[in-house]
């Protein structure tokens, strides 16, 4: 049987694109949704302490961004795309911030 959570609030973007927060017992992991959304998982399975949601509904989504980034003709564009320019920094900064451990924002 499938594990079900309330409804979750989709907090991080993970490096692979998919959108990332916690739960009661751990974290979860859902692919085509973005930080500021929420979602009702549908069908979802655990791998120890992370949830990952397989299909799900939405409660609420977060604002996307009517034109996509100034560089996805150069890049040939990403996740990061559809959000909104301060939300994209934000979620590059803390991707910068995780892969290097870093306690802070650097200083740039």
């Amino acid at each position: 049987m499938p594990d079900t959570e309330p409804t979750l609030d989709v907090v991080w973007l993970l490096p692979d694109g998919q959108g990332g927060g916690r739960t009661a017992r751990g974290t979860f992991k859902v692919r085509g949704a973005l930080p500021g959304d929420r979602i009702v998982p549908v069908t979802s399975r655990s791998r120890g302490r992370t949830l990952e949601v397989e299909r799900f509904t939405w409660a609420s989504q977060g604002p996307r961004e009517a034109h996509p980034c100034t560089v996805i003709d150069r890049c040939g564009g990403c996740d990061l795309g559809r959000m909104p320019g301060d939300r994209r920094k934000d979620a590059l900064l803390r991707m910068v911030r995780q892969s290097l451990r870093l306690d802070a924002d650097p200083a740039w």
